[in-house]
């Protein structure tokens, strides 16, 4: 059965509720008709950040094809040659680490991309305050500027590094 064909049957029965007074089943198959409708809608499909500089290189399908020639060209039996790789080599391991990137480039090329964006994290003190300055031997916690999150917060890209300033200040991580 094709998507059009089961939406008329669907709409059959949405009508036929209706004249029959069952309005919870009405509206019921209306949410089951829009449901219906989105799919083989495409989606976005989600890179990691390393893929954003090719990303806005490449325009063609055959763009991805010529990439995964390069990985092959980058990669020799002793492994990565960084010397014959323009992109960054988070790239590199995130393409050599599954064949079905060349589908998600693909994809991505057709119905659109979104970047991941990259974990971050800030400091809770035992107070419960967002921790925005540390000095040595002490912990400053008045506000004074905001940052790009849109609070006042340390933000760390690296968790070990946040948990290692949630142990000085007794307090705890949590990813935002």
């Amino acid at each position: 059965m094709k998507k059009q064909e089961l939406l008329k049957i669907l709409e059959e029965w949405k009508e036929f509720r209706k004249n029959k007074n069952h309005e919870l089943q009405y509206y019921q198959l209306a949410e089951v008709i829009q449901l219906v409708e989105k799919l083989d809608e495409p989606q976005k499909v989600k890179l990691p950040k390393a893929a954003e500089p090719w990303l806005k290189h490449a325009q063609y399908s055959t763009d991805v094809i010529d990439l995964f020639s390069a990985v092959e060209y980058a990669t020799d039996s002793d492994g990565f040659i960084s010397e014959n790789w323009q992109w960054s080599g988070d790239f590199y391991d995130w393409l050599s680490e599954d064949a079905d990137t060349l589908y998600l480039l693909c994809d991505a090329l057709r119905y659109g991309y979104e970047i991941e964006k990259e974990p971050r994290w800030v400091v809770k003190d035992n107070d419960g305050e967002y921790v925005y300055d540390l000095h040595l031997y002490t912990v400053d916690k008045t506000a004074h500027s905001s940052n790009c999150s849109g609070f006042d917060a340390l933000l760390f890209t690296d968790k070990s590094k946040a948990e290692a300033v949630a142990l000085l200040v007794d307090g705890s991580v949590e990813e935002v």
